[in-house]
C-alpha cells in the first residue's frame, strides 16, 4: 500500500487530493502539509512512498522542497497543478528536471 504525502496550500484543492487518493482502498495518506517547510519535515519524519507537491507554495515553494527533499531523503514526488496558464506547465517541467 503506498504512503503518500499531500503537499497543497490551498484547502480545497488539499482535501480533493484526500478524497481522489482514499477512494483508493490501496492509498494511505499519511499527511498534508501547507507549504514547502512543512513538506519537508514532514517528509523526514514521516518517509512516505509518494509526495503530491504543489508548485507555487509559501514559505518555501515547490522547487525548494523538492531540492531539499531529494538532498535529505530522496522521495518520488508527483508535481500537482491545476494551472492551465502555459507558464505554469513550464514551472512544472522545470520541477520535475530538479528531481534528477
Amino acid at each position: 500500500m503506498p504512503r503518500v504525502l499531500i503537499a497543497e496550500d490551498s484547502a480545497t484543492v488539499r482535501q480533493l487530493l484526500v478524497e481522489i487518493l482514499c477512494s483508493d482502498r490501496d492509498v494511505q495518506v499519511v499527511g498534508e502539509a501547507k507549504n514547502g517547510v512543512e513538506v519537508v519535515a514532514m517528509t523526514k519524519k514521516l518517509r512516505p512512498d509518494i509526495v503530491t507537491m504543489d508548485v507555487r507554495m509559501p514559505l518555501m515553494d515547490g522547487f525548494e522542497a523538492t531540492k531539499q527533499i531529494m538532498i535529505e531523503v530522496p522521495t518520488p514526488i508527483v508535481i500537482v497543478s491545476a494551472s492551465l496558464d502555459v507558464r505554469d506547465v513550464e514551472v512544472s517541467m522545470h520541477a520535475l528536471r530538479l528531481e534528477r
